[in-house]
């Protein structure tokens, strides 16, 4: 029997449309990065799905920590007019900086 191990646990952050090819020419240029391997999936829409509804409710997302379960974990800023109707769940992560 396979022991169990900690879920391993991904970071993605969104980069702005403008700073796209920087990012992209930076991380190919000083890495071993490299890219063209697709994959046919839906996360990408659900993806999108869930960060306009969370624009919708006065965050703007910047990233996501994934892992191997049902939930993903969105890092956002706060609009200054959220009002307090909009905010939907928010957990308080007591070691915010360890995945």
């Amino acid at each position: 029997m396979q022991e169990k191990t900690k879920s391993e646990k991904f970071i993605m952050l969104h980069v702005a449309k403008k700073d796209s090819s920087a990012f992209l020419e930076d991380a190919i240029t000083n890495s071993d990065i490299e890219r063209g391997l697709y994959v046919r999936s839906g996360c990408g829409k659900e993806l999108i799905n869930q960060f306009n509804k969370a624009k919708d409710k006065g965050y703007f997302p910047i990233g996501i920590v994934l892992d191997d379960s049902f939930n993903m974990e969105i890092l956002f800023k706060r609009h200054i007019n959220q009002t307090k109707e909009m905010k939907m769940v928010e957990i308080n992560n007591v070691n915010p900086f360890d995945l």
